[in-house]
């Protein structure tokens, strides 16, 4: 879990005035909740923006996200592409931060947290991040997303070489379309109770060369594991680097277990794209219950010969 550093000022850095300008600040927190929905702390990390949208559909409207900037001189920082829920969409520039405090803590006076996170808000007229029919038009809020993290790359000191994605729920479904259409733009992924990406070998060819671990309950009582998978195993057999942790509940929410019992933002930063695909972070390597029983046993006789050894030497005092 990452201990981040008290509220970032609502500054602009290096930002191009064309394309993105500061956006007018959240109301104000009720009880530490901002709309009931989001802690205050969260919405005072995150700087609050608006990307001017330069094609398609939502041509020239201001699309609103939130930016979490680290602190520090490093010259390229990673960046985390968060993609939210379908409940979170709208345009008050708040919502599409619930949930973030399973991967953020409240600020601590620490250092905070060593990477960019973007998290842009679905419009409240879309019916979902992705139209594939629309996508080369860039003609849906995933494609709007993506120009997105292009300017970001241009206009932060953004190490192009570790920008991750993930999501949950319809931002989980929507991370395996992104990563189709751009495959060399994310060195990892990591899709949160979503929908799979389907079976089609032309359709996940693009995905075989990425780290990609996906979470999903494995009695989700509003979306069914199946599709994942099934996109998974197909994975798998084209030789994708993929794995699919199930969570041992009947809710929807897999992604605190995720981020609090899997150490998944630790995997995601660990991650360069072009580098091994490793999934399984350091430190966090599989239990091998064999070797627990073996040591067991071996603690269990020598514990027992000593035992008889003091037993041995008080009877002959």
């Amino acid at each position: 879990m990452i201990a981040c550093s008290l509220a970032i000022p609502a500054t602009s850095y290096g930002q191009s005035p064309a394309l993105d300008k500061l956006a007018p600040a959240a109301p104000q927190s009720n009880g530490g909740w901002v709309g009931g929905i989001v802690p205050a702390y969260l919405v005072d990390l995150f700087e609050p923006h608006s990307f001017h949208c330069p094609r398609g559909r939502y041509q020239d409207q201001e699309i609103p996200y939130r930016l979490l900037r680290p602190k520090g001189g490093q010259r390229a920082w990673p960046l985390l592409v968060w993609m939210h829920g379908f409940g979170e969409k709208g345009d008050n520039n708040y919502a599409q931060l619930r949930h973030l405090q399973m991967m953020f803590d409240k600020p601590t006076g620490q250092l905070g947290p060593p990477f960019f996170c973007v998290v842009m808000q679905l419009p409240a007229d879309a019916t979902g991040w992705t139209d594939n029919q629309a996508a080369a038009a860039g003609d849906d809020p995933a494609a709007v997303c993506l120009d997105l993290v292009d300017h970001l790359l241009r206009t932060e000191p953004i190490d192009p070489e570790r920008v991750y994605l993930s999501g949950l729920s319809a931002g989980g479904s929507a991370c395996w379309e992104m990563l189709a259409r751009r495959p060399d733009l994310f060195a990892a992924a990591a899709p949160l109770a979503g929908s799979g990406y389907g079976t089609d070998p032309q359709r996940i060819a693009p995905l075989t060369h990425l780290p990609v671990w996906a979470f999903h309950s494995r009695a989700d009582d509003s979306l069914s594991p199946q599709s994942v998978r099934d996109t998974v195993a197909a994975l798998k057999a084209a030789g994708g680097s993929v794995s699919l942790t199930e969570i041992d509940s009947g809710a929807h929410d897999c992604w605190t277990a995720a981020f609090r019992n899997h150490g998944l933002l630790e995997w995601l930063l660990w991650q360069r794209r072009g580098g091994p695909n490793r999934l399984v972070p350091p430190g966090l390597k599989p239990i091998d219950w064999k070797m627990v029983a073996a040591g067991a046993t071996v603690l269990l006789v020598v514990g027992i010969a000593i035992k008889q050894e003091l037993s041995r030497r008080r009877r002959a005092q």
